[in-house]
This record gives C-alpha cells, sequence and structure tokens, in this order.
C-alpha cells in the first residue's frame, strides 16, 4: 500500500472516529450495554462472599504507578473500588493485594474511598491492603498470594491490572478451592492465562468501563463505551481493508 492511501485511510478513519464520538451520546441512550458476563458475576460473587462471612481478594497484580502503567493502574483500581464498596457492608473485610510497591498507598486509598463511600470510615483498615514482593516471573508474589489463600480462604477473587504466566498459579489453586475467579492482564501470556482458568475474564479495554457498568452514573457514559465498540469494528475493518488493498496492489 502506498504512503498516499495510508494517509487517506488515517484521515477517513479520525473522521469516523470523531463523528462517532460527537454522535454517540444521543444514540447512546437508546443502546443497551454489550453485555460483559464479569460484571454480571460482581453482585453475586459480593453477595455470596457476605453471606458465606468470607473476605473477597482483590489485586492488581503488578500495574504500578509512575511507570508506563499508571493508567492501567488507576483504572483497575476504579474497579476494585466498585466491587470492594459493595463488599464494606460484610463482617470480612475485602483484601487488596499488591506487588509493585508504589501501588501500595493506590490500593490503601481505594478501600478508604471504598469505605467512606458506604458510611462506614470507622471500620477501614489500611492493613486490609497489602503489598508482597515480586521477584523473577513474580513467582514471590504468587507465593504470598498462595498462602494468604490457604489462611483466609477468600469467597471470590477479582485479579485485574499486570500479570504474567505466573497467573495460572493462582487460579490453578481456586480452580480446586471451585472459588470464582474474575481476571485479567495486559500481558499476552498473562490474558492467555486469564481466558483459559478465570471464571470471567476482562478482555482489553473491558477493563477500562468498569464506570460504565458498575458506576452510579451509567447513563452518562454509556455513549462512551459504544463509541469505544464503534471504533474497535472500524480499526478491525480498516486493517482487512488495508490487507484487500495490499493483496490487489501486489496482484497487479
Amino acid at each position: 500500500m502506498s504512503l498516499e492511501n495510508t494517509q487517506i485511510i488515517a484521515i477517513f478513519v479520525l473522521i469516523i472516529a470523531f463523528v462517532a464520538v460527537v454522535a454517540m451520546p444521543r444514540f447512546g441512550r437508546k443502546r443497551p450495554h454489550r453485555r460483559i458476563r464479569a460484571y454480571e458475576m460482581i453482585p453475586a460473587m459480593v453477595g455470596t462472599a457476605i453471606e458465606a462471612d468470607k473476605p473477597i481478594h482483590l489485586s492488581l497484580g503488578g500495574a504500578g504507578v509512575g511507570s508506563e502503567q499508571t493508567i492501567l493502574a488507576i483504572s483497575s483500581a476504579e474497579l476494585v473500588y466498585y466491587v470492594a464498596s459493595r463488599a464494606t457492608i460484610g463482617d470480612s473485610a475485602p483484601i487488596l493485594t499488591v506487588s509493585n510497591p508504589l501501588s501500595l498507598p493506590l490500593a490503601q486509598d481505594t478501600l478508604r474511598r471504598a469505605y467512606h463511600s458506604t458510611g462506614l470510615s470507622n471500620r477501614f483498615s489500611g492493613l486490609s491492603a497489602r503489598w508482597y514482593p515480586s521477584g523473577r516471573r513474580s513467582l514471590a508474589f504468587v507465593a504470598g498470594i498462595s498462602g494468604m489463600l490457604g489462611v483466609e480462604r477468600p469467597a471470590a477473587h477479582v485479579l485485574v491490572g499486570s500479570y504474567g504466566a505466573e497467573l495460572a498459579l493462582i487460579l490453578m489453586g481456586t480452580t480446586r478451592r471451585r472459588v470464582t475467579t474474575i481476571a485479567s492482564s495486559d500481558q499476552l501470556d498473562g490474558m492467555a492465562v486469564a481466558y483459559t482458568l478465570s471464571d470471567a475474564p476482562l478482555l482489553g479495554e473491558e477493563m477500562f468501563v468498569s464506570n460504565a457498568y458498575l458506576g452510579d452514573e451509567k447513563d452518562a457514559i454509556r455513549s462512551d463505551t459504544t463509541a469505544l465498540d464503534l471504533l474497535r469494528w472500524l480499526v478491525i475493518l480498516t486493517m482487512l481493508g488495508g490487507l484487500v488493498v495490499s493483496i490487489i496492489n501486489r496482484g497487479g
């Protein structure tokens, strides 16, 4: 494909993207959310944990603040906040684990916000946010998580953020205990493990739309998720179109 054709396609994509973002606010309110099974499962998971008087385990993995993963860490913490705010009414406090030391203050503040949102600030304890050291392939972090699972026996797990293939060790443990798990990762090998072993994986940008599915202003943000879906298919079609044009040019 020539440089001129590439530029034309890029301009075309940008124009459609602009129109989509501007037009979606009116269209999005009439269109229901695309169903994401992981978000649909969260209320039942939290309810089960409260009824069983067991904690729910939340984790950001290796996602860290102050690096290229800052946006991932903040988005994952926002998802964790919505889950934790539902679990704070139970007797067993939710547990939030991280392996990046810079994310520990973020984890503590996320839990503090969750308790504050339900009017239970007096029950907040910073000890519910825990740091387990990272190591080669994060095996030290996995070892810490495995020990916690054996002692506190969480009723459910939400593992979002950054994980590698070592995530398989955690998910194999939750599978043996028949504990429901939602998982996702920004790393390709970690995402493959999450897709295979978790009960409901969050794929790609699904991690970044928790506010639209779990927040209080769902209608205000629904248009953004609609535009996101449209743009994803637009990118796919553009890639396929570019491939077709390239094949035709070579054949000619």
